[in-house]
């Protein structure tokens, strides 16, 4: 089978199942479009190695949309005003458009990756930092997450929480208000907000919400009739662009012994990977347990980990696709795990 076969295989799946599912009419259509026409398949194929095709060819496309909002195209686009439903000249349009700008986007899809940021991840990352700052004898914690994207999530604490209508928490002037459904039971004292002395991520790719570029690329990647999260997204890149961020271009394996060493012996070092590690090669994984455990033989810290969260196991275990959050404490080369959500 030819590569291109394999991808229009791929994007025939794409649109059957992934955004179907998701509740987007719009790429579920344009998924069986792309499948069907070589010149497009050709396109979504300049995407990097390890990128997947469907979610960089159409967020290229809607970020460079975005700026010709005049196009014919952009009446399918909700994120831009569209009000029209996928129809049959949904596809003739969505090639055109391809065909004019396929330039700036075959450079965006060799350059860019998919990076999304879900601020509604906040959510469970709340109750996990204060489990592990209560833990810590409320020391302030030094965050550190591998994979940060834009660092969304390392501002948790600029936002305001709805659990409930008699649970709330977190900043109540933010922009950002993420409602959020527990299941099971969750307390005042579970989502108290800690102490942060410090926030730095590590990326292979940092985005700098304070380009207009790298903004523009991150609500690209949101989904056009997902308006909510757009709406969300938009707030939290507000918050986000007035507040002090270290995001380090890097791998974490080389770059996490340094930054534990340098942190302060007065605060907590707390790692975060949110839906990241298996990205990670297995061999490359295996390593980055491996440093962490040989750096908790010199101090203490805790780490939370969400997706993927089987990597807290041993070093022989199987990751099961566990989307529970865990908050685990590394003491001695030992790990020490509770699982909150």
């Amino acid at each position: 089978m030819s590569d291109l076969n394999k991808l229009a295989q791929y994007f025939g799946g794409f649109w059957k199942n992934e955004a179907t599912a998701a509740g987007s009419p719009l790429y579920a259509a344009l998924g069986e479009v792309v499948a069907g026409d070589d010149a497009l398949l050709r396109l979504a194929a300049e995407s990097q190695a390890g990128q997947p095709a469907a979610n960089m060819l159409f967020a290229a496309v809607h970020a460079l949309l975005a700026e010709r909002p005049d196009d014919p195209l952009a009446d399918y686009y909700a994120s831009l005003s569209g009000t029209r439903s996928p129809d049959a000249e949904l596809g003739a349009r969505f090639a055109a458009f391809c065909k004019r700008w396929s330039e700036p986007i075959t450079k965006i899809l060799r350059t860019r990756m998919v990076q999304t940021n879900e601020v509604r991840r906040c959510a469970f990352l709340l109750p996990a930092l204060s489990f592990a700052w209560r833990e810590a004898g409320r020391r302030p914690l030094a965050l550190i997450e591998v994979g940060p994207s834009a660092g969304l999530n390392l501002l948790f604490d600029q936002y305001r929480y709805r659990f409930s209508e008699t649970l709330t928490a977190g900043d109540p002037g933010s922009p950002v208000e993420i409602d959020a459904e527990v299941r099971g039971s969750l307390s005042a004292a579970d989502v108290e907000l800690p102490a942060v002395a410090s926030r730095m991520g590590i990326d292979l790719n940092p985005l700098n919400l304070r380009d207009a570029k790298d903004a523009a690329w991150l609500a690209a990647l949101t989904w056009p009739e997902h308006g909510d999260r757009h709406r969300l997204l938009a707030a939290a890149i507000e918050v986000a662009q007035r507040s002090n961020l270290s995001l380090l271009a890097g791998d974490a394996v080389t770059m996490l012994p340094g930054i534990l060493a340098e942190t302060p012996p007065e605060v907590t070092p707390c790692l975060i990977a949110t839906f990241v590690l298996h990205q990670i090669p297995p061999p490359q994984r295996l390593e980055f347990r491996r440093m962490l455990e040989d750096e908790s033989r010199k101090r203490p810290f805790h780490f939370v980990v969400a997706g993927y969260s089987d990597f807290l196991g041993w070093e022989g275990s199987q990751a099961d696709g566990s989307t529970f959050t865990k908050v685990a404490m590394l003491e001695n080369g030992q790990t020490s795990v509770r699982t909150l959500l």
